[in-house]
């Protein structure tokens, strides 16, 4: 087995053995969302420490999903390999960094959030267009 690395670099390290691999968005996406769904449960409830105990059960989820992932549902994964360490401890931390976004975008100013979206989307759009122009091959 070949050392695991930080960010993959061919298809052969599209999972499981680096840190950062083409899952780590979805990650991220599970961290946002399961915290935004405890954020809102807890808020309605009057719980005082929202940001800690949505935050927990959060990380919680997702170190119940890795070792679920690794241990019970290893036939059914993609290529049928368990992950690393390096990854697994990756993917815990991309659960926690979608959750403190989450966190992050409930509690901002509505303006600032529209400015970054919208600073965001001007951007994409420079990028997307820089693709269609300069990255054609033509035959």
């Amino acid at each position: 087995m070949e050392r695991p690395r930080l960010i993959g670099k061919n298809k052969a390290d599209i999972s499981s053995n680096c840190g950062i691999d083409f899952f780590s968005i979805a990650h991220i996406l599970f961290g946002y969302i399961s915290y935004t769904l405890f954020y809102l449960f807890f808020s309605i409830i009057n719980y005082q420490e929202v940001f800690f105990i949505s935050l927990f059960i959060t990380q919680s989820l997702g170190l119940l999903w890795e070792f679920l992932e690794n241990f019970f549902f290893q036939n059914r994964k993609f290529m049928k390999k368990k992950d690393s360490l390096l990854n697994s401890l990756f993917d815990i931390l991309f659960v926690t960094i979608g959750g403190i976004i989450s966190f992050l975008l409930c509690t901002l100013n509505f303006y600032i959030i529209i400015s970054i979206v919208l600073v965001m989307s001007i951007y994409g759009t420079f990028k997307y267009f820089e693709y269609l122009t300069l990255n054609r091959t033509y035959y």
